[in-house]
């Protein structure tokens, strides 16, 4: 294996790996948030609302995931050596990427793009 095609490997396992870091950060966030139980008290709302803050933004980030892990497929010369340790990976990645599209969020080019309102 020569050194080029050593650190576009390296590359891409990075890519794939903190991708999916992302996703798990996002849905045990977006977990914790539904199961949320709060009393109305000044400081359950503020711990509500950074809450709500670090979800919104976690999602943001686990699109730019879900853009990396697509470029790194598209990238891949191998993707049958990968599929035994993705299977996880990609039932999850389908599973927020029908859940952006259900609320108004598209795969475009590789891209998540917001869906514009007629």
């Amino acid at each position: 294996m020569g050194e080029v095609t050593a650190k576009r490997s390296f590359r891409t396992v990075i890519q794939i790996s903190w991708s999916f870091l992302t996703l798990i950060v996002y849905q045990e966030l977006r977990k914790r948030q539904l199961s949320w139980n709060s009393e109305n008290q000044s400081n359950e709302r503020y711990l509500k609302s950074r809450l709500d803050f670090c979800v919104e933004e976690a999602r943001v980030i686990a699109r730019y995931g879900l853009e990396e892990t697509m470029d790194a497929f598209n990238n891949l010369s191998a993707l049958g050596n990968w599929t035994h340790s993705l299977r996880q990976g990609s039932q999850r990645w389908a599973e927020f990427m029908l859940n952006e599209i259900e609320e108004g969020f598209m795969i475009v080019d590789g891209k998540v793009v917001e869906l514009m309102e007629t």
